[in-house]
């Protein structure tokens, strides 16, 4: 390989890097988040690029630049050219000592990823997903049965989870010590992870069907969550500590995912096969197909939290999950009695778990991402007003407006009782906007957003014309500009941004309002 045919090296260095994006309210995100995104966005680079075999290395094609070609050892290519380049060289001193750097700092890197990775397992096989005496506490519910439907579940998919992690491990650790490692060995190991029985690619699609729901079947995410749920409303678990349980649940599953799909970009670009591409985009379809179902099954939880104690007595743990399933719950008002703008906050938990999901799809350098949830009342009335409601947002200053790339509606009505606020009068019903651009599509582009306002628009009949009297106030908060004129942001620095708020439902504002 001549010194003339290489790049200055810098895609590696920036995957294993910490990021330091931070979500919604400025918390920091996690290892986990981080470990994710350095991985993830390693992976989109291979996909994008058409994995170059230049020594310019990614997480994707790590094999096929160590061990791949004629080489008889691993790392052979890289040590003969640095050997190679004093009398291959014919531009000036500070170049060529620039090239040596690069490459110098490309092993480093190189040597530093097998242990990252291994770590990242580690630290991710240490989360705990189980809530303690969860079985005995369901038994005194009498419902020990939905520990067994969900252990049941989740015994079938774990082998293959535990495989996937032993292989990626393997894998690291010959990153890890590719200097002395045989290409034979590389050889058994690409074949093992291209056997389409036991493979990593067989364990992908077995735990997407896992997460999955289907007609005859309940999915894991479902099962675990219709498991805890009573237990939350019953008062022995609280709903933080069980949407945190949640969440680190679903971790697990996304890494074993993230982690065949790397093993298998590597096997197929070690073999010069034109895959790699095509196995990114399987396992970018399964994550979107995924998120639906993840925060469909996390609303139950929180919905449970909204629970009161003997006497009527609210729990500050019942109000903390009020407000999280609905900001705008408590407003401001003035001396004058009537209603001001209050303040609006998107919640901080579901914003936590839209900025999971996020950080495993969005990962690409042009990928942008903003996800609003819209509850209502399932009130047939309301619920067929809302309904075919379409949320767009706003550019500022303003342009051409965005429209969603999607719009599910989540595949359960939600209820929470006993209440807290009397605006749970009953079930409501969310829907998931999701607008995004990515390396296709710049639809929406760096900048500031506003939702735009649906009152009175798209046939909805508006809200003020059932208004009227002492309780019921001019405008409630999702009309107020506390919610439409929160704005939301999106850039190379901060990719994703999100906001939840209730919209139409039966007006009863709290505190305000008492039935007492």
């Amino acid at each position: 390989m001549s010194a003339f045919d290489v790049e200055p090296i810098a895609a590696s260095a920036a995957f294993l890097a910490v990021s330091e994006r931070c979500k919604p309210g400025g918390e920091h995100m996690s290892f986990f988040d981080d470990a994710i995104s350095n991985l993830g966005r390693g992976l989109a680079q291979s996909a994008v690029s058409a994995i170059s075999d230049a020594t310019g290395y990614d997480v994707g094609s790590a094999l096929k630049s160590l061990f791949g070609g004629a080489q008889t050892k691993g790392g052979e290519d890289l040590a003969q050219l640095q050997q190679a380049l004093p009398s291959d060289w014919s531009g000036s001193a500070d170049q060529l000592l620039m090239l040596t750097n690069n490459i110098t700092q490309q092993q480093g890197a190189i040597q530093d990823l097998g242990s990252q990775l291994s770590s990242l397992s580690n630290s991710i096989g240490g989360i705990s997903t189980r809530i303690a005496n969860i079985e005995s506490l369901l038994q005194k519910l009498n419902q020990e049965q939905l520990f067994q439907e969900w252990a049941t579940a989740d015994n079938s998919l774990q082998p293959y989870a535990i495989k996937t992690g032993t292989a990626h491990t393997q894998y690291a650790a010959y990153i890890d010590e590719y200097d002395s490692t045989p290409t034979d060995m590389i050889s058994d190991l690409v074949e093992n992870v291209l056997d389409l029985n036991s493979g990593p690619a067989a364990s992908l699609d077995i735990i997407h069907q896992a997460i999955q729901s289907q007609e005859q079947q309940r999915g894991v995410l479902e099962l675990w969550s219709s498991m805890v749920a009573p237990l939350v409303s019953a008062g022995y678990i609280d709903y933080r500590h069980a949407v945190s349980q949640y969440m680190n649940y679903y971790k697990k599953l996304a890494l074993a995912q993230l982690q065949a799909t790397n093993l298998l970009m590597e096997a197929y670009n070690y073999e010069g096969s034109k895959l790699a591409p095509q196995a990114w985009s399987q396992y970018k379809g399964y994550l979107l197909a995924q998120e639906t179902t993840f925060i469909t099954w996390l609303y139950p939880l929180v919905a449970a939290g909204v629970w009161l104690v003997p006497k009527a007595r609210v729990t500050f743990s019942a109000a903390l999950a009020a407000t999280d399933l609905d900001p705008g719950l408590q407003s401001l008002q003035p001396s004058t009695g009537q209603y001001g703008p209050g303040y609006y906050q998107p919640s901080m938990l579901f914003a936590k778990a839209e900025q999971m999901l996020a950080t495993l799809y969005v990962n690409g350098e042009a990928d942008r991402r903003v996800v609003i949830h819209l509850a209502y009342e399932a009130e047939q009335y309301i619920s067929q007003l809302v309904g075919g409601a379409v949320l767009t947002l706003t550019p500022q200053p303003e342009g051409d407006v965005v429209k969603p790339t999607s719009s599910d509606l989540l595949p359960l009505k939600f209820h929470a009782q006993p209440r807290v606020d009397d605006n749970y009068s009953g079930d409501f019903y969310v829907r998931r906007f999701v607008f995004q651009s990515d390396t296709n599509d710049a639809a929406l582009a760096d900048g500031e957003y506003n939702i735009t306002d649906i009152n009175g628009h798209h046939g909805l009949v508006p809200m003020e014309a059932y208004m009227g009297g002492i309780y019921l106030p001019a405008k409630f908060p999702f009309m107020r500009d506390a919610v439409l004129q929160y704005g939301l942001s999106v850039s190379q620095a901060s990719p994703f941004d999100f906001m939840n708020f209730f919209a139409y439902m039966t007006p009863f504002p709290w505190p305000a309002y008492c039935d007492s």
